[in-house]
């Protein structure tokens, strides 16, 4: 009676091949159990973080906001047309700014923060939202709509000459400013005068709490330089304007303008954002990314038929995935950027697939999922996920999101309406990840201390702890605190001696702790009927734990053996064994 050990669980998914072409540490199928080293650890819980009642829209972005000089993490959700924020164990809406709405869309969000600013947009928002937890409105500031009026002052030092004058919005917090107003009507000014400025106007932008003054040199026109900042948003008038050609600052930027409309995705890179409609790559003013000159943008192969679907930091390069190739900016300066190419033959499906963690570069393409050193791209699922990426529609595909996890060495996709996976990159092993809260957005977080976290949110409104290794249950909409189902399921085995031999199994041996849990072993066939079953107790203290369970009356040449744990521990299974006994060949078998 040959016993056959399996010592080593840690190979993952490894669906649609032959049982010759499995390795005996890979499964045809396995869920909430993920490899560590050679065993399987039953996942940690999916727990429910607003507890208080689910927030009144579907949330599909999460962001982790904690501006400078603050002791504690701030959750920004985005949900169909407001952004809202977790307070304690309730999500609270984010109050707009006067005459600001967002455009209704289930499409994922972009969230990012730079200088104490947390930023979003997406398909369908058609705009560059800011929020710095109070409020959420427009990003960017359009400039003043009226011309202000100069004119002599009081006695003062300004020489005999002709003069114009504008003014601009500003923001001292972000240095964000607006382009300039219209210039002035002329000033003939008769000298040893001062300069009064009058028809400064008011902005109904909130983030505006400055107006900047911008005059030109003596009997000069089109470049005008820095005289003096009010420092508020409500005077109209500034009097007794005396700066001489010494001592005027910089010249206004006509580079301000407000953020391009119809923007899906982006990143920031090199203190600038980069950004894309799809079409074209836009990219901001360096250390301004409120501003956008009309003429930056980058043609990223036009004319290939092809959308740009992602856009990603990636150390020291930017990567442009499109549909049929990946891309990659290099430079520090928009006059010297070079595009390269990644790969010409593996495309993108989405922008939120592609994640990077320990100098590697993850996407999901059209028909696998990538991986890239920066040098070489591998496809690591197609083989091994065959059945479930031939299932993906072409929109599915283009909503999927990703995050990574690198206490774990995970890169977590899901597939809408089709997966939820999780990728060992440093072991090359799949398992899938079902949650009792259908997941509609999955991003990395971080606690108060910085310890990295996975933060998820489903249709209902809610957002939920990813693997939480101090709670063992799954919470959904309506139940707090129900079990978690694990299972593997080998690939067909007998004895060993050929894979058409027909085989008799007798008894099951599981390697684990003492666990005050029960567990469920079955023998199925190849096509899931199941033969036999029997749920046995892990409440014992050998090692090696013994169950009979046999299937002598239905002995086939290709058997599986299925483990299913329903129960609170987080279970590790660190191996099995199968005794098994060959009935005959099948060529010996009578006809």
């Amino acid at each position: 009676m040959p016993r056959i050990p399996y010592l080593d669980l840690g190979g993952g998914l490894n669906q649609g091949k032959p049982a010759s072409g499995i390795a005996d540490k890979e499964q045809v199928d396995i869920e909430n159990f993920y490899p560590f080293s050679t065993k399987l650890i039953r996942r940690g819980g999916h727990r429910k973080l607003n507890t208080t009642a689910a927030y009144a829209e579907r949330l599909t972005g999460i962001f982790p906001y904690r501006p400078e000089g603050s002791d504690a993490v701030t959750t920004i959700v985005g949900g169909l047309t407001t952004i809202a924020k977790l307070e304690g164990t309730e999500i609270e809406a984010i109050p707009a700014a006067v005459d600001f709405s967002i455009g209704s869309s289930t499409e994922p969000w972009v969230m990012f923060e730079y200088k104490d600013i947390m930023y979003a947009f997406r398909k369908s928002s058609n705009q560059l939202i800011r929020c710095d937890g109070t409020y959420y409105g427009a990003a960017g500031l359009v400039a003043p709509a009226t011309a202000c009026t100069i004119a002599e002052g009081a006695a003062g030092n300004i020489p005999a000459a002709d003069f114009f004058g504008v003014y601009t919005f500003y923001n001292s917090a972000t240095n964000v400013e607006s382009n300039p107003s219209t210039a002035s009507a002329k000033l003939t000014h008769g000298g040893t005068k001062k300069i009064d400025w009058t028809g400064i106007a008011v902005s109904t932008n909130p983030q505006v709490d400055a107006r900047r003054l911008y005059r030109t040199l003596p009997n000069n026109t089109g470049e005008y330089y820095f005289v003096d900042q009010i420092g508020n948003n409500f005077d109209t008038t500034y009097t007794g304007d005396d700066v001489l050609v010494q001592d005027m600052g910089r010249s206004v930027s006509f580079f301000n303008g407000v953020p391009p409309t119809g923007l899906l995705f982006g990143s920031v890179w090199k203190e600038r954002l980069f950004c894309s409609d799809g079409a074209l790559v836009y990219y901001s003013e360096d250390g301004l990314i409120e501003c956008f000159d009309e003429d930056n943008f980058i043609p990223v192969f036009p004319d290939d038929g092809h959308e740009i679907r992602a856009i990603h930091a990636y150390g020291d390069r930017l990567v442009i995935g499109k549909t049929n190739k990946v891309h990659y900016l290099v430079g520090t300066d928009p006059a010297y950027f070079a595009l390269l190419t990644l790969s010409d033959r593996h495309g993108c499906a989405s922008h939120h697939s592609m994640q990077s963690a320990e100098g590697l570069l993850f996407w999901l393409g059209l028909d696998n999922v990538y991986r890239s050193d920066g040098n070489a791209v591998v496809g690591i699922a197609s083989e091994k996920l065959e059945e479930i990426l031939k299932t993906a529609t072409a929109a599915q595909l283009s909503t999927s999101f990703a995050a990574v996890y690198p206490a774990l060495n995970w890169y977590c996709l899901t597939i809408p309406g089709v997966a939820e996976l999780t990728y060992n990159y440093k072991t090359n092993a799949w398992v899938k990840m079902s949650t009792l809260a259908g997941i509609s957005f999955m991003a990395e977080h971080f606690d108060d201390d910085y310890l990295k976290q996975l933060y998820t949110t489903d249709t209902s409104g809610n957002v939920y702890l990813f693997n939480d290794p101090t709670y063992n249950y799954d919470d959904d909409d309506t139940t707090i605190g129900n079990a978690i189902t694990a299972y593997f399921i080998t690939k067909d085995m007998g004895d060993k001696t050929g894979e058409a031999s027909v085989a008799v199994m007798y008894r099951v041996h599981l390697l684990a702790e003492q666990y005050a849990e029960n567990i469920t072993l079955a023998w199925q066939r190849s096509d899931g009927t199941e033969i036999n079953s029997r749920t046995v107790s892990l409440d014992y203290d050998e090692p090696w734990k013994t169950y009979s369970l046999s299937t002598r009356r239905q002995a086939k040449a290709h058997t599986r053996l299925k483990v299913t744990y329903t129960g609170a521990a987080q279970i590790e299974l660190q191996g099995f064994a199968v005794d098994t006994d060959s009935i005959q060949r099948m060529a010996t078998r009578p006809h």
